[in-house]
């Protein structure tokens, strides 16, 4: 029988450089979640808290949820129409790819 690997899932950010990427890493490790939930869950907490130090003046500005995509872990940036992310609900949706 055959074991089927678990997919890790990944937050990634629109850069202008890079297109998309995972930005999030702590010591040279990128960060990956055991489930698109959880992922969802963290980059939910990572806006509210980015949404705070804006408003308590520790940042000029914030970061909207459409710079973020939440894909399969190692998803190039030119996966185009078929990455599928999590938005704002519970169902993945397909995005085109920025130019």
């Amino acid at each position: 029988m055959i074991k089927s690997k678990k997919i890790r899932w990944e937050v990634q950010m629109w850069t202008l450089c890079d297109g998309w990427v995972n930005t999030w890493h702590e010591d040279d490790t990128s960060w990956t979640f055991p489930s698109r939930q959880a992922a969802a869950a963290e980059l939910k907490t990572f806006l509210a808290d980015i949404k705070e130090a804006v408003k308590c003046g520790d940042m000029d500005s914030g970061y909207d949820r459409d710079e973020f995509r939440i894909v399969p872990a190692g998803t190039p940036d030119d996966t185009d129409a078929a990455a599928i992310i999590i938005s704002r609900g519970s169902k993945p949706k397909r995005i085109k790819k920025r130019d």
